[in-house]
């Protein structure tokens, strides 16, 4: 596991089999100060105030409320995990501001255990189990990608997309506008209608043949190399552009200089101008763009101002940019 800051990590549940689980797990790195309650207002005030805190919450039993949880998040330096058995009865407690929300499984194991280490990795900023360090199937600048972004009514146009796309696609980086978590929530969702894999972006994922990276909700992402293969930085350190964060203007014109004529540039329905600038600058370097048609947009805003100012090669209905794609590689 990555070497973590010490932090403090408190486990809610009603469930001692969840609770002695996971402490157990846990505790078996020095770096982490771990308890258990049943209690969340004991959990409240067992919040150190000199480190940072986990909070894992168990929903089922706990009576929780938004207002509740935005107060901790207000007061103390804290990430809460929520586990959740199902996701659509917990999205009013995304309105706290809680920025991670995960499936309680109906066994527990050690790959849950894994990706729940993994995201109190990336709360302390220091690190976590990267999937793709292995290299396998990964690329470099002298390799093709794609690039897409989209906004409203993009949800359905990515997956009209991507589940068109065949399994050993080349690697394939998106910016949908969309809230924290929604985008995992989005991934997971769109993955099982795909040939492909579909992923969340982690800061530090590399790109891979046959993974489409899409950028997390309030980070921004950007194309960078690393040992020479080509990876994602997903920050905060920007604010937002175009009054969003991601933003595909972040996005593709951190890709311009990196891959000159080897990427290919997707913009689909959405409003506003986002992308825009960016698609025109990867044009500049030898860029292939492709850009929705107005009769298939929900919203035709990004492809239209893209394709006014001449970022566009290809403009073509919703249908038919799969195959374009696949013709241009």
């Amino acid at each position: 596991m990555a070497d973590l800051a010490k932090c403090r990590v408190i486990v809610v549940s009603n469930s001692i089999n969840f609770s002695n689980y996971v402490q157990n797990n846990l505790a078996m790195d020095p770096k982490f100060l771990v308890s258990s309650t049943s209690n969340l207002l004991t959990a409240q005030t067992s919040i150190l105030k000199n480190v940072k805190n986990v909070l894992i919450i168990d929903t089922e039993g706990q009576p929780l409320t938004a207002n509740f949880l935005k107060m901790l998040l207000e007061n103390n330096n804290v990430f809460i995990i929520l586990a959740v058995k199902t996701m659509s009865q917990h999205f009013e407690l995304l309105k706290s501001g809680v920025k991670d929300m995960v499936l309680k499984p109906a066994s527990l194991t050690n790959f849950w255990m894994t990706d729940i280490k993994n995201r109190i990795a990336q709360f302390t900023s220091i690190g976590r189990n990267l999937t793709f360090r292995d290299l396998h199937d990964t690329v470099d600048s002298s390799s093709v990608i794609i690039a897409m972004a989209a906004s409203t009514g993009g949800t359905e146009a990515l997956q009209v997309v991507l589940s068109a796309l065949p399994e050993k696609v080349p690697p394939i980086v998106i910016v949908q506008h969309m809230p924290a978590v929604f985008t995992r929530l989005y991934a997971e969702r769109i993955n099982k209608l795909c040939k492909l894999e579909v992923l969340e972006a982690k800061n530090g994922d590399y790109l891979k043949k046959g993974t489409a990276l899409i950028a997390p909700g309030d980070f921004h992402m950007s194309l960078v190399k690393r040992d020479s293969k080509l990876a994602v930085e997903c920050s905060q350190a920007q604010p937002k552009l175009h009054g969003v964060r991601p933003a595909a203007d972040i996005l593709f014109n951190s890709i311009a200089p990196i891959m000159g004529k080897n990427v290919i540039g997707v913009i689909l329905t959405g409003m506003g101008n986002d992308g825009a600038a960016g698609l025109l600058e990867m044009k500049r370097r030898g860029a292939r763009n492709i850009g929705q048609d107005k009769a298939t947009s929900i919203v035709y805003g990004m492809p239209k101002v893209a394709f006014d100012i001449g970022a566009i090669d290809i403009q073509a209905p919703l249908d038919k940019i799969p195959n374009i794609i696949m013709n241009m590689i």
